[in-house]
């Protein structure tokens, strides 16, 4: 709503947020001292890629849209979520793509970004997962991204 009633601010609130959840995508890959500081790390990461999806989707809403180039930086983010594993990282990066999939059809269906969307869901859907009850907890985070990535796939088609 914020950005709604003030355009101008949709894109120092975007490039802000970028730099926010790289920042906290960045701090995944130190080590954590416990489990509580890894927990809000990865609800760092959920929150600021909300927020980065909520300011995209107000970007067709707005008199001027929002600069291409950051609009591009949301999707190379999503990508490096997606390419980093992990449950919540990829959790982030498909609810960042789904806001991207909302975008004019024209923006999406450049061949760049194509590429991009069709390496993310290869990632997330080419290999075929091992069941054993040893690994439980792989199997049902594995499923769980694959849900999410065929849930930003059937947003995009229900939208063309």
């Amino acid at each position: 709503a914020l950005v709604l009633a003030f355009p101008a601010h949709l894109a120092p609130l975007l490039n802000v947020s970028l730099n926010r959840l790289r920042a906290e995508h960045a701090k995944l890959s130190a080590p954590t001292p416990d489990k509580k500081a890894a927990e809000a790390i990865h609800e760092a990461v959920s929150a600021h890629a909300h927020a980065v999806s909520a300011l995209v989707a107000a970007v067709p809403r707005t008199p001027f849209g929002g600069p291409a180039s950051l609009i591009n930086a949301t999707l190379n983010a999503a990508a490096d979520l997606v390419a980093s594993g992990g449950e919540s990282s990829a959790a982030a990066a498909w609810v960042m793509l789904r806001s991207l999939l909302c975008l004019d059809h024209e923006w999406m269906g450049a061949k760049p970004r194509l590429g991009k969307l069709y390496s993310m869901l290869k990632a997330s859907l080419a290999e075929r997962v091992e069941v054993s009850k040893e690994r439980k907890e792989v199997v049902e985070s594995e499923l769980r991204s694959r849900a999410q990535a065929l849930r930003a796939l059937t947003a995009y088609l229900e939208l063309t």
